[in-house]
């Protein structure tokens, strides 16, 4: 069974030969480590490359394009409008926004989306497909509309405008819908396996906004662009920091098929979401990166590693990954390690 095989086996509730491995690779010094070569952007062929040396099997290849050209303040503006700012010590290839083009209601009427047909945005993914040559499964990253929606007007403007112009606010859904929809057919097109729906519900204290504003304004769009996915036949891995034990029985009645990363410094706890969804949807996720993979041992991630698949991968449906992604405080060491310790303790229960 190759690695790309073992990937969708277990999105689809198969048992295959070993738990999978895969992973967010979020650190230019894992790529230099393992490759001996400086990145500035993620790129297709090398996240492949860097990807099959570390054990994993699938890689996200987001849909991209223009992001705009950074000034000597590392200043710059993407094509959506947005203002971004280059800083080294936060988790590349993401910067932070610092200006939006959707302030006032006034600014919707007048904003233009990018054009999601640009066949540029596609060079990524096919040198990705080309470089795994069949043998490691691949899924292609969107965004979802809520996501969209607080790049576009910061998240404050999002929660003020769920209450003051809700009709403004889905307008701007359904705008990242026409978008991401458009770039999921054209991903799976040309070979992508899976899509993953980046949707950030919350943070580590609670949803950013009411469950039944959720349900009211955003549920119906993020609805529409899963059932997408699922129309073309796709296995949906739906992204989602923070605390979202909330909202998690609706998620997966729209009907994902992966829940990723189950992050325990939000207080998700794995073994509750696995005794509650595991016989509907796979887990992708939860290794601690607060203290085991940046600052533990060898031997701890080893352990880390194997109480999760014993704990959480009963039955299948246990991916192994961190809780967010392998960023720049982690060691190559602890990188390896999360891979060998898959080696030696990946088997199902």
């Amino acid at each position: 069974m190759n690695s790309k095989e073992r990937f969708l086996s277990v999105l689809e509730h198969g048992i295959p030969d070993r738990v999978p491995l895969v992973d967010w690779l979020f650190s230019q010094r894992l790529f230099e480590d393992v490759l001996n070569i400086k990145v500035n952007t993620l790129k297709g062929d090398l996240s492949v490359q860097c990807a099959r040396e570390i054990g994993h099997d699938a890689v996200w290849i987001p849909y991209g394009g223009y992001a705009g050209i950074s000034d000597e303040s590392g200043i710059y503006i993407d094509e959506w409008g947005t203002t971004y700012q280059k800083d080294p010590s936060a988790s590349w290839p993401i910067d932070a926004p610092i200006d939006y083009p959707i302030k006032l209601p006034s600014d919707l009427k007048i904003f233009s989306p990018p054009d999601p047909t640009d066949i540029s945005r596609l060079d990524e993914h096919k040198k990705a497909i080309a470089e795994a040559n069949g043998e490691m499964a691949l899924f292609g990253g969107v965004a979802g509309p809520f996501t969209t929606a607080w790049l576009l007007m910061g998240y404050e403007n999002v929660c003020y405008w769920s209450f003051d112009h809700p009709n403004e606010l889905m307008e701007i859904f359904k705008i990242s819908n026409e978008y991401y929809i458009e770039a999921i057919n054209r991903m799976v097109d040309i070979g992508m396996d899976a899509i993953m729906i980046a949707e950030d519900l919350g943070y580590r204290g609670g949803l950013f906004v009411s469950p039944e504003n959720y349900r009211k304004y955003l549920f119906p769009y993020l609805h529409e662009i899963i059932d997408a996915v699922k129309k073309i036949g796709k296995p949906v891995i739906f992204h989602c920091d923070g605390q979202i034990n909330e909202v998690l029985t609706d998620l997966v009645d729209m009907g994902i098929d992966a829940l990723n990363p189950i992050e325990r410094k939000a207080g998700m706890d794995i073994g509750e979401v696995k005794r509650k969804y595991g016989n509907k949807i796979c887990l992708i996720g939860n290794l601690d990166l607060v203290n085991i993979l940046p600052h533990g041992t060898i031997e701890e991630v080893d352990n880390h590693v194997k109480e999760l698949i014993e704990g959480v991968g009963t039955g299948g449906g246990y991916i192994v990954a961190s809780e967010h992604s392998l960023n720049h405080h982690i060691p190559i060491e602890n990188i390896l390690a999360i891979r060998d310790a898959v080696f030696k303790h990946g088997w199902y229960h």
